[in-house]
């Protein structure tokens, strides 16, 4: 029986978010979600909201609720934040929604662009190059009145979200000069559980008319710091993911808080709490035999006689791996499954026979 459960957290291990068994770094590159995907849902603006530009739309990720879509990342650090690079994007279009001239069905396309998060900052400049299309005179801007917003991710098979309404005050694209850089997100990976390594992303947007300087960024979990870094420079309409590894302590209600120090018109803007649902791991009680080795940032491993990592061995009480470096061992415990490979929480070790 344990070797079979064995086998099962193994293939399990094969799809995870990441592939390497250390916690101190890793490479990241998410397989493709699936041909079918939930869309996105809209935030904002909505349910004839009224809107003057700037206006920033908002929405949420589309796919699966809780999973990360799009991002390449490496050498991920617990409690660093790094900048990840976007390879996916959202579309986002806009039709008429007055009452001469209802377009639902969006037939025809009055602005279709795309960003790399999921903020959007709409400043209703007709100019060449520019996000409107063909159905708008050019020069012209969007006339106050009624719209529909739809938005989709940028992948094969993926749906557009529930069309939202808006009005737009004024179709002059002008705007009070401001300085505004806000936190529009804050996610995690793939079912995030106790013990087990995810993946903590935080997007920053300049939402202001100027360019940005870098900005000192802290995530907090529950009242505990648990990632820091610094934005790039950002220039107006930007946006920029933040990325950690961190590993939950417990399992429950985890209160995720992101602060920049943001001194523009809204300073506001610059917290954003949410609330997550860590899971329960699994455990296996078992004993593996293999070589116990100290990676790079300390952590200790247990590897088989190739030099393959068999899972990350967390010292219980009393134990002092540090002794058995070098040294093959049998080491028994707790074995769970995690988003950067099996962990291993020892219980007792002592030389293999």
């Amino acid at each position: 029986m344990l070797r079979k459960s064995s086998n099962l957290m193994r293939a399990a291990l094969a799809v995870a978010l990441v592939a390497t068994a250390l916690p101190a770094g890793a490479q990241v590159s998410p397989a493709p979600g699936p041909a079918r995907l939930a869309p996105p849902t809209l935030i904002a603006p909505i349910n004839e909201q009224t809107r003057a530009v700037p206006a920033l739309f908002q929405w949420n990720v589309g796919g699966a609720a809780g999973n990360v879509y799009g991002i390449s990342i490496s050498n991920v650090r617990r409690g660093t934040l790094v900048v990840a690079q976007q390879t996916a994007s959202y579309q986002l279009q806009i039709a008429s929604a007055s009452p001469d001239a209802p377009d639902i069905s969006f037939n025809r396309v009055l602005i279709d662009a795309t960003s790399s998060t999921t903020t959007f900052l709409f400043d209703n400049r007709n100019v060449a190059g520019s996000y409107f299309t063909s159905a708008v005179p050019p020069g012209l801007p969007l006339p106050a009145g009624r719209y529909y917003w739809r938005v989709r991710l940028e992948q094969p098979g993926a749906p557009f979200s529930q069309p939202g309404v808006f009005r737009l005050l004024s179709g002059a694209a002008v705007q009070t000069p401001t300085h505004q850089l806000s936190i529009t997100n804050l996610a995690l990976g793939a079912n995030p559980k106790a013990q087990s390594a995810t993946l903590v992303i935080a997007t920053i947007a300049n939402t202001g008319t100027f360019s940005e300087p870098p900005n000192d960024l802290r995530i907090v979990a529950n009242g505990t710091l648990i990632a820091e870094g610094r934005t790039p420079p950002l220039a107006p309409n930007q946006h920029v993911d933040l990325v950690s590894a961190w590993i939950p302590a417990a399992p429950g209600i985890a209160q995720l808080t992101a602060t920049i120090e943001a001194n523009g018109d809204q300073p506001n803007s610059g917290r954003f709490v949410r609330n997550v649902s860590i899971g329960q791991t699994r455990a296996v009680t078992t004993s593996l035999v293999g070589t116990i080795r100290r990676g790079q940032f300390g952590d200790f491993t247990l590897e088989d006689n190739g030099g393959r990592v068999l899972a990350l061995v967390i010292a219980g009480r009393g134990l002092d791996l540090s002794s058995f470096v070098g040294r093959r061992v049998t080491v028994s415990g707790k074995l769970t499954e995690g988003a950067l490979g099996l962990q291993l929480n020892a219980t007792n070790i002592a030389p293999a026979s």
